[in-house]
């Protein structure tokens, strides 16, 4: 689960780098890899704000800083949770 909450939080940084270059469905695609990695985690937040992002004809910079803050809140719950 750390590892996978780690990738989420990579994909974050790689989904604004291409939002960044307007590349729209490079976005989309990541942003389904992670609502589906947030679904196996039951991480639902986090999953529903990458299905809007994956959703949306144009994503914007504030959908993805939802969807980072979201995944560094989930990302923080799995290492709580691993350490118990």
């Amino acid at each position: 689960l750390n590892v996978l909450a780690e990738t989420c939080l990579e994909e974050c940084e790689q989904v604004r780098a291409h939002l960044e270059t307007g590349n729209h469905n490079e976005v989309r695609r990541l942003a389904h890899g992670i609502a589906g990695a947030a679904g196996n985690c039951s991480a639902t937040k986090l999953q529903k704000l990458a299905r809007q992002v994956e959703q949306s004809e144009n994503p914007n910079a504030k959908q993805i800083d939802a969807l980072r803050s979201a995944a560094e809140e989930s990302s923080a719950w799995v290492r709580s949770d691993l350490a118990r």
